[in-house]
């Protein structure tokens, strides 16, 4: 295997030539953007569990040492493409697998994350802090009433509807009570 270096209109051509001779292309990385084998337990013994157990920093569930898997904020394929590179620098994070880089997260949330980054970057970093959290659920539950209180104004056929309408107005006392 060789290693080349080189420009753009010169690695071009020489892509051209491996496809046509059926050589394989492998993109090399710098060492410090792959993963490492120890990033679980570098994690475990920067962050010791806490009181009240590991919570996922995407959907704030409790997690047991067993149930938790460590998830890279910032993921780590973006990193090795460049294309992430540029959040990791901002954050002044140099290495994938940088303890502020790493975060406990659900099995599940970790699956769906995957590569992406985005909003599941923001909710990486926000998700340690408990005013987050609660700053969230104040915000959607105002959501629902909102719209509860909306309907039950706007569409008064939703008062034949006993659920509906022992919901809305639940909702409707609550907001006159405030206001």
């Amino acid at each position: 295997m060789y290693r080349i270096q080189a420009e753009d209109r010169q690695l071009r051509r020489i892509r051209r030539i491996c496809r046509r001779k059926h050589y394989e292309i492998r993109r090399t990385y710098p060492e410090h953007l792959g993963r490492s084998d120890s990033y679980r337990r570098d994690f475990l013994k920067a962050n010791p569990r806490p009181l009240r157990g590991y919570r996922c920093r995407y959907c704030h569930r409790h997690l047991s040492e067993r149930q938790m898997t460590v998830d890279h904020i910032y993921p780590v394929y973006l990193a090795k493409t460049g294309k992430g590179l540029w959040m990791m620098h901002l954050a002044m994070i140099f290495d994938v697998n940088d303890v502020r880089n790493l975060a406990p997260a659900c099995a599940r949330c970790n699956a769906k994350k995957g590569r992406k980054a985005g909003l599941w970057v923001m909710r990486g970093i926000l998700g340690k802090y408990r005013l987050y959290w609660v700053l969230l659920r104040t915000i959607q539950l105002l959501a629902v009433s909102l719209i509860l209180y909306l309907g039950y104004r706007i569409y008064p056929y939703l008062k034949h509807n006993s659920i509906i309408s022992g919901i809305v107005g639940w909702v409707g006392k609550i907001l006159e009570e405030r206001i």
